[in-house]
């Protein structure tokens, strides 16, 4: 859907097999998704009891996301005659090989907005481990998901207010997730932490 962009002259630094380089040498603020799966006693223990003290948390909670539903995607008249394309996508998000795959979700009272990506999806087995990415506000039917290929591609980077042209570059594949008409952002995996991180680039 976008062409792939060269990599741009500036300061580079490796995190995790991506290389962010920028058009200066302050790194620019990224923002992190912690997008852990929950899995484990102790950290089903934990988010009952965030749950319980902090109502806000159960919107990040795994079982709070549902897939968006077949008729939701319809309403919306941008996408072609074949309605679930960009509901989701599949790619090697992580480099091991294995098909991964993304999809459009919503919170349970379709006030916001997600993609979940699902490592490790071979064909009839459980993925491995799933994350909950670029949570906001919005109406998910409106939104889209793409495969990416892997190489250097353009993002904004937004530094004490200055807006700068700045270049992430991954040997895997990433997410794409945009708003047709609309900036949009990818979803890049970072191996040291183990979670994706969002890259915003102008439509």
């Amino acid at each position: 859907m976008h062409a792939d962009t060269p990599s741009a002259e500036g300061s580079g630094k490796d995190r995790g097999g991506m290389t962010i380089q920028t058009g200066s040498s302050t790194m620019h603020r990224i923002e992190r998704l912690q997008l852990r799966g929950f899995t484990g006693m102790s950290t089903g223990t934990l988010l009952l009891w965030l749950c319980l003290l902090w109502p806000g948390v159960a919107a990040a909670a795994e079982d709070d996301w549902v897939r968006v539903a077949d008729a939701a995607l319809k309403a919306h008249g941008w996408r072609p005659a074949d309605h679930a394309r960009y509901a989701a996508t599949r790619l090697d998000a992580n480099g091991d090989g294995v098909m991964d795959e993304a999809y459009l979700v919503e919170s349970r009272d379709r006030q916001r907005t997600a993609v979940r990506i699902c490592l490790g999806t071979r064909p009839g087995a459980a993925a491995a481990r799933c994350y909950i990415a670029a949570a906001e506000e919005g109406d998910a039917s409106a939104m889209g998901v793409d495969r990416r290929a892997p190489g250097c591609h353009a993002y904004t980077g937004n530094t004490h207010d200055a807006v700068t042209d700045s270049t992430v570059c991954t040997p895997n594949a990433s997410v794409e997730y945009f708003r047709m008409a609309s900036a949009g952002s990818l979803l890049v995996y970072d191996r040291r932490s183990d979670d994706f991180q969002r890259f915003w680039y102008a439509d």
